[in-house]
């Protein structure tokens, strides 16, 4: 059924009629945040990694996670990335993965979840991660689509190497725990593990450009803390 659409506008106001029915909306008042200063400019790290391996191993390690912090590490070195989960009472669970990357070697931990959600948006078959530190946001996009731009905080994480342990030595029962397939081996109450993985840091949020665009009238640096 097709039906005229009346249209009405003035300085502060637009008014559609249907048939019936009358729908008014008024402008919001304030600024229009700076959604751009949000995104940082000077991240010189850059991951390409394949979505669907990248997302399958950060679904595994996570299953271990607290419920808390859902905190997941990744260790980047030339090549390669390892992403590891120790949970004081689960265990660790560590997965390998071979990357683009030539930058300088780099720990950084991010919350799972959101790590998920973003590759779960991403159609394309390549993400790449533009990082600075392990502290600064982290810049995350589609490589093959530049239509959205996810910016991701990090989170902090006290989990130790997971290939290095006290002394420079691999501890017992650490390291790779995997099985074949690459299904992490979750540790129990037999394994020789130390406890691990206090968070002293909330979990990291994220923000896509596209959503802070829509933000009415938060200040900028007040959607770095906007959880979505």
């Amino acid at each position: 059924m097709r039906a005229e659409v009346g249209l009405e506008l003035s300085q502060g106001k637009i008014r559609f009629t249907i048939g019936n029915v009358v729908l008014t909306s008024k402008l919001i008042d304030g600024t229009f945040p700076d959604y751009g200063r949000v995104i940082p400019q000077n991240n010189d790290k850059e991951l390409i990694v394949d979505k669907k391996d990248f997302e399958a191993a950060v679904d595994r390690v996570s299953t271990i996670s607290s419920e808390r912090g859902r905190a997941v590490k990744l260790a980047l070195s030339a090549g390669k990335l390892i992403l590891s989960v120790t949970n004081p009472d689960s265990g660790s669970a560590t997965e390998e993965l071979e990357v683009e990357y030539a930058s300088d070697p780099l720990d950084i931990g991010f919350n799972s979840r959101y790590l998920l959600d973003i590759a779960a948006q991403i159609e394309g078959e390549v993400a790449v991660l533009r990082l600075a530190d392990p502290g600064s946001p982290t810049l995350v996009q589609d490589k093959d689509s530049k239509g959205a731009l996810y910016v991701l905080m990090p989170m902090r994480c006290s989990f130790p190497s997971p290939l290095v342990g006290e002394g420079g030595a691999l501890p017992t029962n650490h390291g790779r725990h995997t099985r074949e397939g690459g299904y992490p081996v979750i540790a129990g109450e037999n394994e020789d593990l130390e406890r691990h993985g206090v968070l002293d840091h909330p979990p990291s949020r994220m923000m896509t450009s596209e959503v802070a665009a829509n933000l009415p009238g938060a200040s900028a640096p007040a959607m770095t803390t906007g959880t979505l």
